[in-house]
């Protein structure tokens, strides 16, 4: 899903980096080998796409480092604690050297993740020679959670009212009890250079600029936090400022764990105003960074015209 992905054009930066001590700038004092785990379980779906990695010293060149823990000194246990049920993960790998087509995954693909139920990961490798130990919980949001509506499935770009006021679209949802925490992720699906919207206002590019930061704009996310976790609906704008094309949207709504959230909130703001770094906010517990989360996703469609 493309929800996943986002989160790995976030990991290379900030995952695979050294983390210790603080300072002015990063550097290398407080580097310590770590197991870094990038797991998300999708709610109603099989358990796979678990990556296992190490992280490296800042300043290294990662088109000529091998991340990819050694399966053959690595163990990967999922625990359904609810169920008291483990599975022991496997390896897949391909040779066409890309990161999302090394991980871990459960061989019986009958075996789902289910809503509300308490899964925990068991990670074991050997990096620099040592055997190290990571362990994480996640407790997947309630099924309670699904898109109840959308204002407008198709709107020209900028679409004004009788007012003359800007139309927007916005999409209702229905909570998951017990979880405040959600994220929409919009897809360009008909992205094209021809289809881009160049007469915007926000930013005036031209065509190589948009071809040199081309994936800048074809993926876009928002999220919004402190909803109210009893029963209810809440509306979600879709902003015009993430919408850069004509043509069909895919929109990603979707609620996460309190692991997922607390990452996605910390992760753009490691840096003090004095200069200081600090980490993210992982849960991962022992030798290990990252993030192992879950949750609960459901897609509907608008479409730009122009």
């Amino acid at each position: 899903m493309k929800t996943i992905k986002l989160i790995t054009y976030i990991l290379p930066a900030l995952l695979l980096i050294a983390c210790g001590k603080a300072t002015m700038e990063p550097s290398n004092s407080g580097f310590e080998s770590k197991i870094v785990i990038e797991g998300f379980l999708a709610a109603g779906n099989p358990i796979k796409d678990i990556r296992i990695t190490r992280n490296v010293p800042v300043g290294t060149d990662l088109n000529n480092t091998n991340l990819i823990s050694d399966p053959n000194t690595t163990q990967v246990l999922l625990t359904n604690e609810t169920d008291n049920i483990t599975y022991d993960l496997a390896f897949h790998s391909t040779n066409n050297g890309s990161l999302d087509d090394y991980y871990w995954y459960c061989t019986d693909n009958s075996v789902l993740v289910e809503n509300d139920k308490t899964y925990s990961i068991q990670v074991s490798a050997v990096i620099d020679g040592k055997t190290l130990n990571a362990s994480s919980t996640t407790t997947v949001p309630s099924a309670t959670f699904k898109i109840a509506d959308i204002n407008y499935t198709e709107l020209q770009y900028r679409q004004k009212d009788e007012n003359n006021e800007v139309l927007e679209f916005m999409v209702t949802f229905d909570h998951a009890v017990g979880s405040d925490f959600y994220m929409m992720v919009v897809n360009a699906m008909d992205a094209e250079l021809d289809s881009f919207i160049y007469d915007n206002p926000i930013e005036k590019l031209d065509e190589q600029d948009v071809i040199d930061h081309y994936n800048d704009y074809i993926d876009e996310y928002n999220y919004i936090i402190n909803i109210d976790d009893t029963p209810g609906q809440t509306d979600f704008r879709v902003w015009w400022s993430d919408l850069w094309f004509y043509g069909r949207h895919q929109i990603n709504l979707m609620v996460v764990d309190e692991n997922y959230g607390k990452f996605i909130d910390t992760y753009e703001d490691v840096q003090e105003d004095d200069g200081n770094f600090h980490e993210p906010i992982f849960a991962i517990e022992g030798d290990g960074i990252g993030v192992f989360g879950s949750f609960v996703a459901d897609t509907t469609w608008i479409t730009v015209t122009r």
